[in-house]
């Protein structure tokens, strides 16, 4: 992984947030492992949140390939966990039913903002080096589902989501500091349309969970509501 690679994720972030306004990432130790985008601009969020947040916790299923593979092969020692975990993230939503009767947060562009809570699953596959004479670079790499798939009154499209990651580190351990990720986000433009997607780079970062009130954010079954600024800080 390269540093200008790095580079690249953070200057995306602006265009992330047109689509996704941050949400909000989880806890370490038994918490589950927080992390957020942490790049971007605070004044494009109602709550200056980041626009997205995933907290998971790492079960290690066991090695995926053999040390007979290492010796002959010379590839990294292989291993696999699986993830369970959430996601949040505050979408942009337009004037519509959702703000009758109540004023909508100033927020670009043209109405309010809703943070979402869903559940996420995925895969960790890790790699450490035990010869020297390995072809490949020590690391790890994440593939993340987050099951958005709701419909928000007010928003242009009827229904949002899901959202996929496919991530990488150098660090050949669950929990990186950094995580480097492709993310798609899909939207649907109508009931019978066809659903259009994303893919922009962007930056995940370990954030203590403390720091960041969107990491412990909990959603109930009622559906999206409007952000409510909170001015006492």
């Amino acid at each position: 992984m390269k540093w200008q690679t790095k580079a690249l994720v953070v200057g995306s972030m602006t265009a992330f947030v047109g689509i996704l306004s941050p949400a909000t990432v989880f806890a370490t130790g038994g918490t589950g492992t927080c992390y957020a985008v942490t790049e971007f601009d605070h004044t494009t969020t109602v709550d200056g949140g980041p626009p997205l947040i995933v907290r998971y916790i790492a079960k290690n299923e066991g090695s995926i390939n053999s040390n007979a593979e290492v010796r002959n092969f010379y590839h990294l020692k292989q291993q696999a966990y699986s993830l369970v975990g959430k996601g949040t993230a505050l979408f942009n939503v337009h004037n519509g039913d959702q703000c009758q009767g109540e004023a909508c947060a100033n927020t670009e562009p043209n109405g309010h903002q809703v943070r979402i809570m869903t559940t996420l699953d995925g895969t960790i596959i890790t790699g450490k080096e035990h010869t020297s004479n390995s072809p490949d670079e020590p690391g790890a790499h994440m593939g993340l589902d987050l099951q958005f798939v709701r419909f928000v009154n007010g928003f242009p499209s009827p229904a949002i989501g899901p959202i996929t990651l496919e991530c990488s580190s150098e660090e050949a351990k669950t929990t990186p500091n950094f995580w480097f990720c492709n993310v798609k986000a899909e939207l649907q433009l109508g009931v019978i349309s066809p659903v259009f997607a994303l893919t922009l780079p962007i930056g995940l970062e370990k954030v203590n969970p403390l720091h960041v009130p969107a990491c412990s954010v909990f959603q109930d079954g009622g559906g999206a509501l409007p952000i409510i600024p909170n001015n006492n800080g």
